[in-house]
């Protein structure tokens, strides 16, 4: 099963672990997946829920139906997660068809197959379940495109890559219903130091409350990684929520973070 942790600054109130499966059914190297949720308390007024995960890495129709196992779960485990919404962080492993131009697309597709034609496990890519968990029944907000970055992925140089296979695959997404959301600009990447060997980059998104959640000009700024990054950093300061910020060594000296990693 998959390592999940999370390490938080703030009280966490609850935890709830939720078994995912069908992760390479009848091979060798089966893989059992899992989901932790929590709820995090920011302030008297004010708490997060989180919900990291790490769907399969290799097949869209395996993430499709992990997918559909976490939301049904979620509504029987944790139904405050439906009614309230939850921040879903970690490494989605889907790939966007929105993020890639027609030739970087096409320089997937060669690298796959050059991939498997050597051995290796891989499918050609699909946006198929980006799709459906963004505009789909599922209806989840990414928080990229939210925070006004879209199309930034050019033919022949696949840039602002979330890990070393220099794809985007790890994602900070809102659920509906959920009262926060990125600012413009809220969102970044930090690739990990020089000569580190990370599978997976530290992805942020600044969140706020929404106008008419707001209380006292309320923010949280997220440090949020996937499988193998630090996930959700929630510093908390005079009546905001602030960032710090997590670097692939540890913590930097000083600060105070609210995070989740996968091993």
């Amino acid at each position: 099963m998959s390592g999940l942790a999370i390490f938080s600054r703030f009280p966490i109130k609850s935890v709830e672990l939720i078994e995912l499966f069908d992760s390479k059914v009848g091979m060798e190297d089966v893989h059992r997946r899992a989901a932790m949720c929590c709820e995090v308390i920011l302030a008297q007024d004010a708490s997060v829920n989180l919900v990291n995960v790490c769907f399969d890495e290799v097949y869209e129709r395996f993430r499709t139906s992990q997918l559909q196992q976490l939301r049904s779960k979620i509504r029987k485990q944790v139904p405050s997660f439906e009614e309230r919404g939850y921040i879903l962080v970690g490494a989605v492993n889907g790939l966007r068809r929105d993020d890639y131009s027609d030739g970087a697309w096409d320089g997937i597709k060669y690298e796959r197959r050059r991939q498997k034609d050597v051995g290796g496990i891989c499918e050609q890519p699909c946006g198929d379940f980006m799709d459906n968990l963004l505009r789909g029944d599922a209806g989840y907000t990414d928080c990229r495109e939210a925070a006004g970055y879209k199309n930034l992925f050019e033919d022949g140089a696949m840039v602002e890559s979330t890990g070393r296979h220099m794809l985007r695959t790890d994602y900070i997404l809102l659920s509906p219903g959920l009262q926060w959301a990125p600012p413009a600009h809220g969102y970044d990447v930090l690739p990990p130091p020089q000569h580190t060997h990370f599978c997976h980059h530290l992805v942020i998104a600044e969140l706020r409350r929404k106008p008419q959640e707001e209380k006292g000009g309320a923010t949280l700024r997220g440090v949020a990684p996937s499988g193998g990054r630090r996930v959700e950093e929630v510093p908390l300061g005079f009546g905001a929520v602030t960032a710090s910020t997590v670097r692939s060594g540890g913590f930097a000296p000083g600060r105070s973070t609210t995070t989740t990693r996968r091993w």
